[in-house]
């Protein structure tokens, strides 16, 4: 059975190399679909100022009544007391290359709250506030948010979203990260990925080495899915010494490439709670 299934990969790797030549020398890069980046949106608070500052990323799916659902991480949307924020807004895209910013009580108005999980770092809300005809966002259908029940280690992943709230003022392009699964446990997932604080509530997507052609089988996942949430980033601390004064010392956090991500599993649970549908439900 191995040797047949290595057989019909060669075979398909050759056709696709022969057939990818013949048909045209394009001038494309490969990478992440557009549609995937159109769906990531930077959580921002208002600081005293009047400005809107980056706190985290969430993304856009679709919901089993079809309206749209902002997905994070919990820890990025509430406060130490475990409320939800009252300063958060949502930075929207424009077609036209600039944004409009929601804020969180006009959407808790017209949709609801925010429903968080109890056990994981995992909180999602009914976008609910009609769209505009000039935004430009896309949410992720339904399919796309499926559990990898064989998820191995080494399988490569992109994080999309706004590392250090690195984004431009006028049109918010996330920043897309690559990495790879790094160990794969029953509650949990890790990355081997640079993610740094801004990264929190980034979708992480799954994405084939190599995609196939129409009419073309592989034993291997062919598409991009969201395997989790990016919930928190592993840190070893180290002390600095000054070398010329030895009593001068920093203690700080090194950044040890390695991050912690909640299963979309999970989020599927909170997803198909009776909370949530019952949210679900009720919007027009």
């Amino acid at each position: 059975m191995l040797v047949k299934t290595a057989i019909t990969l060669i075979v398909q790797v050759i056709i696709l190399l022969v057939v990818g030549t013949n048909v045209c020398a394009g001038d494309l890069s490969e990478g992440i679909d557009n549609f995937w980046l159109k769906s990531i949106i930077s959580i921002e608070a208002l600081n005293d100022s009047g400005a809107w500052i980056p706190q985290g990323t969430g993304f856009l799916m679709r919901s089993p009544q079809n309206h749209s659902v902002l997905v994070t991480a919990k820890h990025v949307i509430i406060d130490t007391a475990g409320s939800v924020r009252s300063d958060l807004g949502y930075r929207v895209n424009r077609k036209e290359g600039t944004y409009y910013v929601i804020s969180d009580s006009l959407l808790t108005a017209h949709a609801g709250p925010w429903l968080l999980s109890q056990t994981f770092d995992v909180a999602v809300r009914i976008f609910g506030v009609k769209k505009k005809s000039d935004s430009d966002v896309e949410s992720l259908p339904q399919d796309r948010l499926r559990n990898i029940e064989r998820l191995k280690a080494g399988a490569l992943v992109l994080v999309p979203g706004f590392p250090l709230g690195f984004r431009s003022e006028k049109y918010a392009d996330p920043v897309v990260r690559r990495g790879v699964v790094a160990r794969v446990d029953d509650s949990s997932i890790i990355i081997d990925a640079m993610l740094l604080r801004g990264n929190s509530g980034s979708p992480v997507i799954y994405t084939p080495t190599m995609k196939l052609g129409t009419g073309l089988t592989s034993p291997f996942i062919n598409e991009e899915r969201v395997i989790g949430v990016v919930s928190w980033g592993y840190s070893e601390r180290k002390i600095a010494t000054d070398v010329k004064d030895s009593s001068t010392t920093i203690l700080y956090k090194d950044n040890a490439g390695l991050s912690k991500i909640v299963p979309v599993e999970y989020l599927s649970e909170l997803l198909s709670s009776a909370e949530f549908l019952k949210m679900d439900s009720t919007q027009r």
